[in-house]
Formats: structure tokens, sequence, C-alpha cells
């Protein structure tokens, strides 16, 4: 198959007991990573107590340009668990700007979870990326849907969620 964008891509996640979601969500990633020229691989796992850091060593073993970044112990130093995500995600930043990486066009991102189980729909994405590359002023772009946002255990807002 011949890729829709000559752009190099890093996709990246975090990923903590994720198992049971695995297959599907490296399929969607799979076929994301296909729309581009060349693709990367950086993904953060920590204290799974399930078979998650060898499914992704396994299905990114003959891939160039895979990267497992497990940081056992991190449930236990940081509690929180926004918190823990941040650091993950700051992590794989980091990563990703220490190595050649750094000279790849674009960064998506993933959750490993249920969320990206369903199979995506890859004209949304072409469109998505689309976008960011036709819009000069555009840094980015977020998935969504209808009614509410599904991770809003994560927002920290004044009025919308003053309790957090």
């Amino acid at each position: 198959m011949m890729s829709t964008f000559r752009e190099r891509v890093v996709i990246a996640g975090c990923a903590r007991n994720c198992a049971n979601f695995l297959a599907p969500v490296l399929q969607n990633i799979s076929a994301v990573s296909g729309l581009f020229s060349e693709s990367a691989f950086v993904f953060f796992e920590n204290d799974s107590t399930d078979q998650t850091q060898q499914i992704l060593s396994n299905w990114g073993q003959k891939k160039s340009n895979f990267h497992v970044l497990s940081v056992d112990g991190l449930a236990a130093s940081e509690p929180i668990r926004t918190r823990r995500l941040e650091m993950a995600r700051n992590t794989i930043i980091e990563f990703i700007r220490t190595r050649d990486l750094r000279d790849f066009d674009l960064l998506v991102l993933f959750d490993l979870d249920d969320v990206n189980a369903m199979p995506l729909d890859l004209h949304a994405v072409e469109r998505s990326i689309a976008f960011v590359l036709d819009t000069p002023d555009a840094a980015g772009v977020f998935a969504n849907q209808l009614g509410t946002y599904y991770d809003m255990w994560a927002l920290r807002h004044p009025e919308r969620c003053p309790s957090d």
C-alpha cells in the first residue's frame, strides 16, 4: 500500500495494564502508521501486572525505530495518576528530542487502552492530518466525540470542575 503522506511520523503512547485492549489498539496504530512514508514508535510503560510490556515488545521487535520505555516503580513514587501520565508524556517528548526522532515531521499520541480499541475512521484521520499540514497556523488536532469528553477525570478547570 502506498502511503498517503510523504511526512514521517512518531507514534507514541502510555500504557499500564492495557493487555486486554492492545491487539485492536495496535491494529489502529499500524493503520495510522501506514499513512506515512516512515514511522517511529515510542511507548512508555510502567508497573504493568499483566502482559502489556511483553505484547508491546513483541509487536515492535521487527520494527525499526521502535522503543518501549519501561519505568517500573513509578506508581510507588507518584501515587497520583494524572501526575504519572504527565511524567510519562514528558519522558516521551524528551526521548524524541534527544534522538534522531526530533527530525520527524509529526507526532501522533494514542491512548493505549479501551478508548482506542474500536476501529478508527482512517478517512477522518487523513483529513485531520491534511488539515494540520495545510494550515500554517495549526499546531495540532485533537480527537473528541459528541457528548461528554471521555477523559473528564483529568480536566482541571476552576468553573467546570471546581473541586479538582
